[in-house]
């Protein structure tokens, strides 16, 4: 069923997500969570120091990648999960190579209290390898023309700011019903043509065509314009090319920013 499929992770950035990974990130709302919420912005005294967050040592992170280690042979999601099991919902990643110490928190129910007390100008770790190519290795094209993912501080909120009024409006979404429909029932009837008749099972490659529904949907929104790339232009020499690009986007993106 598509079920099966729709667990993992999209293909274009090759991370498989485990059960268990989703269900680290499930939530059941219940009334004393809320409490704890809503009492935590104000229990700052009862606060541990940070010295005491858990996390590996330097040696622990290299010693890792090596045959037998926490990371080797990996996928992303797979090594973060295990960290998690070891270390908890919270811990830190030591300095190395330039990068900064960086912590991790995957409990969903701090999340509100981190965006909430971060400011106005929140000042996050960008795409590093993205920012460069933008600012350096092609200047003569971005011209200095920023965006949401290569923006921190002063600058993203003005971005922000600026694209809110238009992003945020319910009633704007509606200008691209029509056409999300037409590429969902495209998407649907190629399901029907694909999927066994006696078993109702979609094909093992099934993720290649939730890409294409993505990436459809995607330019349709951003672009104004249908790539035809669930059924019309399917295997296009143009198509098989940007699908290659967009994964190796991913790909390498991983290799330089994590």
């Amino acid at each position: 069923m598509l079920s099966r499929h729709l667990i993992k992770y999209d293909a274009i950035v090759g991370y498989t997500l485990t059960s268990t990974a989703l269900r680290g990130y499930a939530t059941v709302v219940e009334q004393t969570q809320i409490n704890e919420r809503a009492a935590a912005p104000n229990d700052l005294e009862n606060a541990r120091p940070y010295s005491e967050l858990p996390g590996p040592s330097k040696f622990e992170m290299i010693r890792g990648f090596l045959p037998g280690g926490i990371f080797y042979k990996k996928t992303f999601i797979e090594g973060m999960t295990d960290m998690t099991k070891k270390y908890g919902d919270i811990y830190r990643f030591p300095a190395m190579f330039g990068r900064p110490e960086m912590v991790l928190n995957l409990n969903p129910n701090d999340y509100p209290i981190i965006f909430r007390n971060e400011g106005i100008w929140p000042e996050r770790r960008s795409f590093e390898a993205f920012i460069y190519h933008r600012k350096v290795h092609r200047e003569d094209f971005f011209r200095g023309v920023s965006g949401l993912l290569t923006t921190t501080g002063e600058e993203w909120a003005k971005i922000r700011t600026a694209v809110n009024p238009v992003l945020m409006q319910p009633r704007n979404a509606k200008l691209y019903l029509n056409t999300l429909l037409e590429v969902n029932d495209e998407f649907l009837e190629r399901i029907r043509h694909i999927r066994d008749p006696l078993t109702l099972e979609v094909p093992d490659d099934f993720l290649d065509d939730i890409n294409r529904l993505t990436l459809e949907g995607v330019v349709n929104i951003a672009l104004n314009t249908r790539l035809g790339m669930i059924h019309k232009n399917r295997d296009s020499e143009e198509s098989k090319i940007f699908l290659k690009e967009i994964r190796n986007f991913f790909i390498l993106s991983q290799d330089v920013e994590v």
